[in-house]
């Protein structure tokens, strides 16, 4: 009888290191498909869709440039990727007690995904600060935090001020709504 228990212990020590190896692996590759794209949007869509003035100068640095802030973003996401991509395969946890199907897909993920999804069809039907209100609200719930006052920051005053910011600092009208 101890021999089997044994046996199904190792059964199961081994699955959980093969889940946890598969999440890792699948963490990675998220992670390096996301800094190819970065590459390739600071490289190559950027420069070819975004038009420059002729009084605008051309290159990375130049903040009059309306790719100003598209190479900041790009350049941001792909050096956060790299971080992720290294932290995970870097990491080195302990497999969890049970290997579930639920461990390798987060269902808070698919919902995070879906709203980061409808946040486009959103902005066009409810405005900029309004979506990203909801947006940020919905991110927020699905983790799971239970502050107030970050709840009012996000659902508030964020919009507020990336609408003030875009309106006055940039001189750029953002979509308010459809109505």
């Amino acid at each position: 009888m101890t021999g089997m228990r044994t046996q199904s212990n190792l059964l199961v020590t081994a699955a959980q290191s093969l889940a946890s190896k598969a999440k890792r692996d699948s963490n990675c590759l998220v992670f390096a498909v996301i800094f190819v794209a970065s590459l390739f949007f600071i490289f190559k869509v950027i420069p070819g869709g975004v038009e420059l003035p002729s009084n605008v100068g051309d290159g990375l640095f130049v903040p009059d440039s309306p790719r100003f802030l598209l190479y900041i973003s790009g350049g941001a996401i792909a050096l956060l990727s790299l971080v992720g991509f290294w932290s995970t395969l870097l990491s080195h946890k302990a497999a969890s007690k049970t290997s579930q199907l639920s461990e390798l897909v987060d269902l808070r993920e698919l919902a995070a995904l879906l709203i980061l999804g409808l946040c486009l069809p959103l902005i066009s039907w409810l405005g900029l600060p309004a979506a990203g209100a909801g947006v940020g609200l919905g991110l927020l719930l699905l983790s799971g935090t239970r502050k107030p006052f970050a709840y009012v920051t996000v659902g508030a005053l964020m919009p507020i001020i990336v609408w003030g910011f875009f309106k006055y600092a940039l001189n750029v009208p953002i979509p308010l709504t459809q109505f």
